[in-house]
């Protein structure tokens, strides 16, 4: 089956790392977008947030450490063509790792992402939004995303079985669950 893609209908991302950019707007002004598909939370830098009244503080906890936040509010913020208005944390930095070699202030969290239908096509390293909901121009992947308690799960086949992997584009590494190693003869 062949597929005509329509480019126009793309937003072409910016690989740094193996971390996704996109462009979007903070409050009226260009930036450029950290997507982690794995997060809960919008966060700002400081230097976007310098102007913008504190509202509180918010602790966010992981699996090694909790970390508490300053919080923002109505923090506009356009992506692929919508406009909504959001909390914000000011985190110093991006991500921990690294600084990219370019001014990303803004990480985008998985139901902004997935606020729309999208279509993530990393051979041309674009992000779109079909333009109408059944159109036929796309190809069709044995794979299907699945969103469970607001996180963004990929279901697909593999030679061993059926896989469910979390779709977290702020991963540094692929995990596997060690109860699952027997399973999949690794």
């Amino acid at each position: 089956m062949s597929s005509t893609i329509d480019l126009s209908a793309m937003t072409p991302l910016t690989v740094h790392e193996f971390k996704l950019f996109a462009p979007a707007k903070v409050n009226g002004a260009d930036s450029l977008a950290y997507l982690d598909t794995g997060a809960n939370w919008v966060t700002i830098s400081p230097q976007l947030a310098e102007a913008m009244p504190r509202v509180g503080t918010t602790t966010v906890r992981s699996a090694f450490e909790g970390r508490t936040y300053e919080t923002v509010e109505n923090i506009e913020i356009a992506f692929l063509g919508d406009a909504r208005l959001t909390t914000a944390l000011v985190t110093p930095v991006l991500d921990d790792g690294d600084q990219p070699p370019f001014v990303a202030n803004i990480k985008l969290d998985a139901p902004t992402i997935f606020d729309k239908p999208l279509i993530f096509d990393f051979r041309l390293l674009s992000v779109s939004r079909p333009k109408q909901r059944g159109d036929e121009m796309w190809l069709t992947v044995p794979a299907r995303f699945v969103e469970d308690k607001g996180i963004c799960l990929l279901e697909l086949a593999s030679r061993s079985g059926p896989t469910t992997a979390l779709f977290h584009t702020g991963a540094g590494l692929s995990v596997l669950n060690s109860a699952q190693i027997g399973e999949r003869r690794l």
